[in-house]
């Protein structure tokens, strides 16, 4: 039997970028679970990055027990992980004066035979390049909700005051569960996972480029991260690049 790791090539790579004092993005590579994510801390000096760290130090034991629970519903058993992720996230910080009200995005990949579960909270995003860049995540944020309800467009979105609040979040008080969807995954696919670092400061067409045309997910992450810094780099920015066999 194919394990999807023998399907698959893939890559993770963090970035303090060229303005912040710490790095509060992580990332999870997990090739032989088909387990990918990347998380973008927020709350405090260290609780962002405490946060972050987190998801990737729990997230796959968490879905592992989820997955025997529900009987392999894979839908199910992601949201059960984040949800409890989001429970251990806020106790911690409860016990923790400094890094109470710490939280962090999330956005996962998870592929389980010819199919790829996609999950997420906050504004981090899974995009997927099949002939074209299509995002597989719709940001959870104040702007990214006004732009979907035609209040304000694309370009004022990326200088709205509100820019960067989010409405969902793993560590928030309200037990919200994240959206999860499934596509079919296909020879040559290639996945993108990354934080806002990375995507505000990439078009989304140069994103999908360098997706495409690079020579695997090591030098692709490498390319989209100094031209990130190049393009401006006022976050971290992280990315974790996921290639299917042609």
């Amino acid at each position: 039997m194919t394990t999807v790791a023998a399907t698959l090539a893939a890559a993770g790579l963090s970035d303090i970028g060229n303005v912040r004092e710490t790095n509060q993005d992580a990332f999870l590579v997990d090739s032989d679970r088909g387990l990918f994510a990347v998380a973008d801390g927020m709350g405090g000096h260290r609780g962002g990055a405490t946060a972050a760290q987190t998801v990737v130090k729990h997230f796959p034991a968490l879905l592992d027990r989820h997955v025997a629970d529900t009987r392999g519903r894979v839908g199910a058993a992601l949201r059960g992980s984040i949800l409890e992720l989001s429970a251990l996230i806020r106790a911690a910080g409860d016990r923790s004066p400094a890094n109470r009200g710490m939280g962090t995005t999330i956005a996962c990949l998870l592929f389980r035979g010819d199919k790829a579960f996609v999950a997420h909270m906050g504004d981090s995003r899974v995009y997927l390049w099949r002939r074209a860049m299509s995002a597989l995540t719709r940001d959870h944020s104040l702007t990214a909700l006004l732009v979907r309800e035609g209040e304000i467009s694309r370009r004022a979105a990326a200088r709205h005051p509100g820019r960067g609040q989010l409405t969902r979040y793993i560590g928030m008080e309200q037990e919200i569960y994240p959206d999860v969807s499934r596509i079919e995954v296909r020879p040559g696919d290639r996945f993108l996972l990354c934080t806002d670092g990375l995507w505000q400061s990439l078009p989304e067409k140069r994103m999908g480029h360098l997706l495409s045309t690079g020579d695997d997910p090591v030098s692709i992450c490498h390319t989209l991260i100094d031209e990130g810094k190049t393009a401006g780099g006022d976050d971290n920015l992280t990315a974790v690049v996921v290639a299917m066999a042609k």
